[in-house]
């Protein structure tokens, strides 16, 4: 799959919330904020750095009143560190195959934004980690798949 069409389709036109979630004092779990510094720093206003708590973010997302809400976080997904995947429409849950690395009920959330905002079109973009150990610092392999990312982000709601 070309990513940067895939984006550029989904996205384009369309008003899009990016919400960042991760831990920046985990190692690859610091994807999020790492990705929306980055952004912010492209001139991206269309971003929110959740950390770990986009439940804290609710009332600016009803706000803001998003069309497509693309949520970007670190992933255990089997894959090698610093790959990419999507997942549309149902997130992921605990028993699937692919787990977002803090927990976090992200159903919940959608569930209460869905029944304020009505149809809200859902993006999970994960990158595989390598490590969530506590410490700073994406490993290289993160970091590349990262600066890759906001470059397709940046050229797909542009």
């Amino acid at each position: 799959m070309d990513l940067g069409r895939y984006l550029r389709d989904r996205l384009h036109g369309r008003r899009v919330l990016i919400l960042c979630l991760g831990n920046p004092l985990r190692c690859d779990d610091a994807l999020g904020p790492y990705v929306a510094r980055r952004l912010r720093l492209r001139g991206v206003k269309c971003v929110i750095d959740a950390d770990g708590s986009p439940e804290s973010f609710l009332y600016e997302i009803i706000v803001r009143r998003p069309e497509v809400l693309l949520i970007v976080d670190a992933v255990d997904a089997g894959l090698k560190p610093g790959d990419v995947i999507i997942v549309e429409g149902d997130l992921p849950s605990p028993e699937g195959t692919v787990t977002v690395t803090h927990g976090l009920p992200l159903r919940m959330l959608l569930d209460k934004l869905g029944r304020v905002l009505g149809a809200l079109d859902v993006l999970l973009v994960g990158i595989q980690v390598r490590s969530t150990d506590y410490g700073v610092g994406l490993s290289r392999e993160v970091r590349r798949a990262a600066d890759a990312l906001v470059k397709l982000l940046v050229d797909a709601i542009a």
